[in-house]
């Protein structure tokens, strides 16, 4: 790449997914773990959902798109591979967090109840499938060497494709009704676009970050010191703009941009990819500023997560599923929430050093 002035690590940048997964963590254990009080009504959990819902899961998408720009590895058959395992890791996640602690819950109980809850967990579409899928189309982009500017119309080309598809879904009056022929339909569709329940990150929802993250790694990575500040400074500017300007529209209007319920957040089309993607930019922005001011013990912990990012998701989801198997679901005030979200987040990150450092050391033999 020409111009690669800016081709170190980029401080800001670990900190804003080291947050980013501080907030994963909070947000998935409020969901698993808290009463409705305090998930809707307690400021806690207004805070939390706000912050890892709204903005973390973009953070994660927008900087998965700056990582092919800044890896020494973006080769295609590379990023191939990368995206055909993550897909897998994706599946075995599906097993060891949701299915295998449901089948235990089942033959512990006896209850039947559980059946049709572990039935679902194999097919679920999170994160790693959709970041598997990431690579796989990045992969593609470089083996035909598209050139960035031509990211922005196969971008155009994917929000159309999103929008047409919306009607092809096959939603159910029951997510639990596994004997649907459907159901098992759009456990694959919804790999691509929002077909059911079951999917999570739909492909054509959610690749407009890696894109945009992309674009702006392909600038960033120009910079020297001086233009960066300026550089997210109109970032920071431009976006406080478009999320500002969208989201009061959407809300004088009455229109759903994806957050009223899950399935609208989760297979959301074009105002919701700009109302969520201002915002996790609005917060990559911010923390550029404040970087610098951050204890050094803070960014070093903060960079440790974003460097551990695969293996602390990984983690946390089977602890929180495992954890559900002894305390039961929504069930915790605040303080009961915020202490197993403390536990998780400190066995995660210890594990996830653990598994890195036994890596490296049978690397080096």
């Amino acid at each position: 790449m020409e111009n690669r002035i800016n081709g170190g690590r980029q401080y800001e940048l670990d900190s804003a997914r080291g947050l980013a997964i501080l907030f994963m963590i909070a947000v998935h254990c409020l969901e698993a773990f808290s009463n409705n009080n305090t998930i809707d009504r307690s400021p806690y959990g207004i805070i939390v959902e706000f912050l890892g819902s709204f903005t973390s899961a973009t953070v994660f998408m927008i900087l998965l798109g700056v990582g092919i720009i800044y890896s020494k590895n973006a080769k295609p058959g590379l990023l191939f591979k990368r995206g055909v395992i993550l897909i897998a890791i994706g599946y075995l996640l599906n097993l060891a967090r949701g299915f295998l602690p449901m089948l235990l819950s089942w033959k512990i109980s006896g209850s039947a109840e559980w059946i049709p809850y572990l039935m679902i967990e194999p097919f679920r579409i999170d994160i790693l499938q959709f970041a598997g899928l990431t690579f796989i189309f990045f992969g593609l982009m470089k083996k035909i060497n598209l050139k960035p500017a031509a990211y922005v119309g196969v971008l155009v080309g994917f929000e159309i494709l999103n929008i047409l598809l919306q009607k092809y879904a096959f939603y159910f009056h029951d997510i639990m009704d596994y004997q649907n022929p459907g159901y098992y339909l759009a456990a694959f569709t919804g790999l691509f676009w929002g077909t059911s329940e079951l999917s999570s990150f739909p492909f054509l929802s959610w690749i407009f970050y890696p894109i945009l993250g992309y674009l702006f790694a392909n600038n960033l990575i120009k910079q020297d010191e001086s233009t960066k500040k300026r550089l997210y400074t109109g970032v920071l500017a431009a976006s406080a703009l478009i999320f500002t300007t969208v989201f009061l529209l959407c809300r004088y209007f009455g229109i759903d941009y994806g957050w009223d319920t899950d399935p609208a957040f989760y297979h959301h089309t074009i105002l919701g990819n700009l109302v969520f993607g201002s915002a996790a930019f609005l917060l990559i922005s911010v923390v550029f500023f404040i970087n610098r001011y951050l204890p050094d013990l803070i960014k070093k912990t903060l960079a440790r997560w974003s460097r551990n990012v695969t293996e602390i998701y990984f983690i946390q989801w089977v602890l929180i599923g495992w954890i559900g198997v002894v305390t039961y679901y929504n069930l915790f005030g605040t303080f009961k929430t915020v202490v197993v979200t403390l536990i998780v987040l400190v066995i995660s990150d210890g594990l996830a050093l653990l598994y890195r450092k036994v890596k490296e050391r049978n690397r080096v033999k």
